[in-house]
């Protein structure tokens, strides 16, 4: 259960990724992103090349990738672990984001106890989306929704504005509640009053880019629409100035005028296209 709720965390965290299985080409190409991250983590060592890694990995198995090469598993599973472990010694602030990340890739290889332990261990170094979510989420499929308040009173406020937004949805559907008053029972009166803003504000803006990608569409349609009307008036024309060519082709020799004439068409409609 804990692997399904941080593998839908992370796509609503990142972008959508495809549930089925890839083919080869797809496969090889996310695992060979892979190695070039590895080497980029390589290169430098720091907390944003690890958690670059782990994603990666962590892409490749929502993805199917590795069912191509089943044996690759065990042997990025622990490099990547590594390569948050490693970073984490040095990471400042950043080591509660690693850590969660630690988590996401447990629960990938079937290990929820580990996994719920470092999401655990995470908010006690600080807090982030990823790990605040996924208890709140794994509280709530437990009935458990005092500790759902628990964990999203203590983490919310400390988040930057689009990831404190995010938390709220997730807290809020935790909790099982009808309203956001029940759901967020924590939040203030101006919390709910910006969460509320902010969630109209998304909507206001999804709107937005549907319409502006309606109407690229609609533009895409009709300049091919365009470009088809005029490419049949140059085709047309061509064929007229042929016909007239004919025409005034004598019966002395006839075929070679009339091969000139058609030359001429087919060139003109090489210009149309």
């Amino acid at each position: 259960m804990l692997r399904r709720i941080l593998i839908a965390l992370v796509v609503l965290a990142s972008s959508c990724l495809p549930s089925s299985r890839p083919q080869d080409g797809a496969a090889t190409t996310q695992l060979t992103r892979i190695d070039q991250m590895h080497a980029e983590w390589l290169s430098s060592n720091g907390p944003r090349q690890a958690v670059a890694y782990a994603r990666a990995v962590h892409e490749a198995v929502l993805s199917g990738a590795y069912r191509a090469q089943p044996t690759r598993w065990e042997a990025d599973l622990p490099a990547s672990i590594a390569a948050l472990d490693e970073a984490s010694a040095g990471a400042g602030a950043d080591a509660a984001q690693l850590v969660a990340w630690r988590a996401v890739l447990l629960a990938d290889n079937a290990q929820p106890d580990e996994a719920f332990a470092e999401l655990t261990r995470s908010l006690s170094i600080g807090p982030t989306y990823l790990a605040a979510a996924g208890l709140a989420a794994h509280h709530g499929q437990a009935g458990a929704i005092d500790a759902v308040h628990a964990v999203c009173a203590e983490t919310a406020p400390r988040l930057a504005d689009d990831e404190r937004f995010d938390l709220m949805a997730v807290c809020q559907e935790a909790s099982n509640a009808l309203t956001e008053e029940a759901g967020l029972p924590w939040a203030s009166a101006e919390e709910l009053v910006w969460y509320r803003a902010e969630r109209e504000r998304r909507r206001q803006a999804e709107a937005a880019e549907a319409d502006a990608a309606h109407k690229r569409t609609q533009d895409d349609v009709g300049t091919r629409r365009d470009q088809m009307m005029v490419g049949k008036m140059c085709r047309d024309e061509c064929a007229e100035t042929a016909s007239r060519c004919y025409a005034d082709c004598g019966s002395v020799a006839y075929k070679a005028c009339s091969f000139g004439c058609e030359s001429r068409e087919k060139q003109c409609r090489r210009t149309c296209e």
